[in-house]
């Protein structure tokens, strides 16, 4: 038992050696030099600057879109009043056929 024993922690030394020899290489090559204040400060700058701009290209496509949208509808109400109607009754049931399906297989999920 004492042989196997001390036999164990002469083969855990030598592990410790090979693993120490090994990532001493690595170690020497890993910069851990932390950045600068300056350096997060602007970083946090440059990304806000990036959120911002697309913020106002989100919201002027979303613009864009609702004011087509608007007027089609004008357009189709006030020109064709039965194709707006139509619309509107295939938009309501197809709304709810989605809103029923998407319901249904989340209560099966469940």
């Amino acid at each position: 038992m004492k042989k196997s024993l001390s036999s164990e922690q002469r083969d855990e030394g030598q592990l410790d050696k090979l693993l120490k020899e090994g990532f001493e290489p690595l170690e020497k090559n890993i910069d851990e030099d932390t950045p600068t204040q300056q350096w997060f400060e602007q970083f946090v700058i440059e990304q806000q600057s990036l959120q911002r701009s697309k913020l106002k290209k989100d919201i002027l496509l979303f613009l864009c879109v609702a004011c087509l949208v608007l007027t089609a509808f004008a357009i189709t109400l006030l020109q064709l009043p039965i194709l707006f109607l139509i619309i509107q009754g295939a938009v309501f049931i197809l709304a709810t056929a989605f809103s029923s399906i998407s319901f249904l297989k989340q209560v099966k999920k469940i």
